[in-house]
């Protein structure tokens, strides 16, 4: 019982860093926008470049363009990395000697066999991996 207590010790000083991690994340990319904007327009008033509304229009718009993929770039980048490893853990789970071979229908195939990565029915579970990363 203490090795589980301990592992979920270990597992919340893990999840606390990760959501300090992605939550001083969040806040820069929020703030970038402000900091980018701030730092052009001083950069031309520092050079003495004139700044008409034509010109102020334009990066303000081009800024606000940019903006939501530069937010949910770090994001995507993490649920990708947290999707790779989950599905590492079923493959690893699925191939494991914990699985009643009995109970576990194995498809042979290629790859284009597999269109249906999960199919449940009446008490049947279907899982196919097409990939071959791991």
């Amino acid at each position: 019982m203490q090795q589980v207590i301990d592992a979920r010790i270990k597992e919340q000083s893990w999840i606390r860093k990760f959501l300090s991690i992605a939550a001083l994340s969040i806040f820069l990319l929020w703030l970038s926008p402000l900091v980018v904007s701030v730092l052009t327009f001083g950069s031309c008033l520092l050079l003495n470049i004139n700044l008409t509304a034509g010109r102020v229009f334009t990066a303000i718009a081009t800024f606000r363009i940019l903006q939501v993929p530069l937010r949910q770039f770090p994001q995507n980048m993490t649920q990708v990395a947290q999707a790779l490893v989950a599905l590492k853990r079923l493959l690893t789970f699925f191939q494991s000697g914990e699985v009643d071979l009995m109970a576990v229908e194995r498809i042979e195939g290629g790859a284009a066999d597999f269109a249906v990565a999960v199919h449940v029915s009446f008490k049947h579970f279907l899982v196919t991996f097409s990939f071959h990363g791991f």
